[in-house]
């Protein structure tokens, strides 16, 4: 099996149920992952994510998406 050591993740939307949800499940895979959410305003925007990230997914409800 291919080690994700080394690999960022980022995902937009990280506080909701499915972005806890994928980031466990990309950390039990040996990913590093990091995100942000619009409920956290102390924790990372969306621009420095995307700036930090090998890889930006986004985990947030399609109705939102535009303000995203």
């Amino acid at each position: 099996m291919k080690t994700a050591i080394g690999i960022i993740i980022g995902i937009i939307g990280i506080g909701g149920k499915y972005g806890q949800w994928l980031a466990a499940f990309l950390r039990s895979l040996g990913y590093t992952v990091i995100g942000s959410d619009t409920k956290n305003k102390e924790g990372l925007s969306n621009i420095e994510v995307v700036q930090r990230a090998d890889v930006v997914l986004f985990a947030i409800p399609p109705r939102v998406t535009a303000r995203v």
